[in-house]
């Protein structure tokens, strides 16, 4: 039972941490890779002294009274490092959180783990490989666990407690004889009911100058909601996915429908689009969103009718004979594999065979009215490569953010087609 609870707090705690540095340091899969590589290091190194020295109980009380401690710092990264809203992290920033903030709770992690399977040994129970086995249940289970059951109904703010809380479990498991120990678990159940105000409280101090006005959990992201000035802005795994109202951004729109005359146009949008933008797009046709989270869409307020398709855009391409007049690509920036795929010529297949004859699809990156580097321009090429050598035609909106319109038809503006 130990071993098992052992694996289920490893494999917990590790989806706790990937996910919460992913949103903290806006990651992708750089990030992760640099914080599993510090957790390989440390937990090595664990493993190997605890083994040797220390007690498990001993490691465990630490783990329980350190992990809140930890979670405190990571929430509050972007402050230790003095970075404010919208700045990435660097990845020295990355490289000292896995290697140095977090090496005591790997440590104690590693030395965990080789503790549980010394006193297994040394307790003469037979079978070499049935700890192993115990522990390898016990991830399936945590993993299971955090993705099915804490992600759904364990708030935000009391994850890192849950941890700690299994972590004492242990220990009464272990010294069940010992009545002290139960002392141990009343700081985290004394701690539940102030969690909530603490973690508001730092989310704030991450976004000066904004107010919360939410914060939820899905299975795939996190959003934050902030209002500053009468202007929402909704942050999703700590990237910006759109502000509203934002009337220049949400007529921009309009833009494709002046090249193609129609007033019933069947629109599909693939991604998250702001309120103002649906309402901006109703005006042109009927709508349908394809996005594979519905959590937002209940929880932000779109006061609008429109189509929700729930599933994933390209997948919804891959297995649907619908037709479209236009797609508006709404996904944000290529900078993980999350949103990348939508850039591949793979995807941009699918998109031309959805589209009907002489069909739209238009799309926004990020660019510079002024001057272009070396760096941009290669990323806006290859975007634009991608996509120009499925689409023959094409039409280009420069400015802060690159339009881009692409057709199998000559794309010429008439500003008749206006609505």
């Amino acid at each position: 039972m130990i071993l098992f609870l052992i694996g289920f707090l490893s494999i917990f705690l590790q989806s706790f941490l990937l996910r919460e540095f992913y949103l903290t340091f806006s990651g992708n899969e750089l990030t992760s890779g640099i914080l599993i590589a510090g957790w390989l290091i440390w937990t090595g190194i664990g493993a190997l002294l605890g083994r040797k020295r220390g007690k498990l109980q001993t490691y465990l009380i630490v783990f329980a009274y350190m992990l809140p401690i930890e979670a405190l710092i990571l929430y509050n990264i972007r402050m230790i490092f003095h970075l404010w809203p919208g700045e990435v992290a660097g990845i020295p920033h990355i490289f000292i959180t896995s290697f140095i903030f977090f090496a005591p709770l790997f440590f104690l992690l590693g030395a965990i783990f080789a503790r549980g399977i010394k006193e297994w040994i040394g307790g003469g129970i037979k079978g070499f490989t049935r700890p192993y086995m115990l522990e390898a249940f016990g991830d399936l289970v945590g993993g299971l666990f955090f993705t099915y059951i804490a992600l759904i109904f364990i708030p935000i703010y009391l994850r890192y407690i849950f941890a700690s809380i299994v972590a004492i479990i242990i220990v009464l498991i272990k010294q069940y004889r010992v009545k002290r120990y139960y002392i141990l678990l009343l700081p985290f159940l004394g701690a539940i009911p102030f969690s909530k105000t603490i973690y508001k409280d730092i989310i704030r101090k991450n976004f000066p100058g904004y107010s919360v006005f939410t914060i939820f959990d899905s299975p795939i992201s996190r959003y934050i909601g902030l209002e500053k000035r009468g202007i929402k802005s909704v942050i999703q795994d700590g990237n910006l996915i759109f502000s509203y109202p934002e009337k220049s951004t949400e007529e921009d729109v309009h833009i494709p429908f002046l090249f193609r005359k129609g007033r019933e146009n069947k629109i599909l949008y693939i991604g998250l689009p702001s309120p103002g933008i649906i309402k901006e797009l109703k005006k042109e046709g009927k709508v349908s969103v394809a996005f594979n989270d519905p959590a937002p869409l209940k929880k932000i307020g779109y006061h609008i009718n429109f189509r929700y398709i729930p599933r994933d855009g390209r997948l919804f391409l891959k297995g649907s004979k619908e037709h479209f007049d236009f797609i508006v690509l709404g996904v944000g920036e290529v900078d993980n594999i999350s949103s990348n795929r939508f850039f591949t010529t793979r995807f941009i297949k699918l998109a031309k065979r959805a589209l009907t004859t002489g069909g739209i699809i238009f799309l926004k990156i990020p660019s510079n009215e002024n001057y272009i580097s070396g760096p941009l321009l290669s990323y806006t090429s290859t975007v634009f490569s991608s996509f120009h050598s499925i689409f023959p035609y094409y039409f280009l909106l420069p400015g802060e953010n690159l339009g881009f319109l692409f057709s199998t038809s000559p794309l010429l503006m008439n500003k008749s087609y206006a609505y």
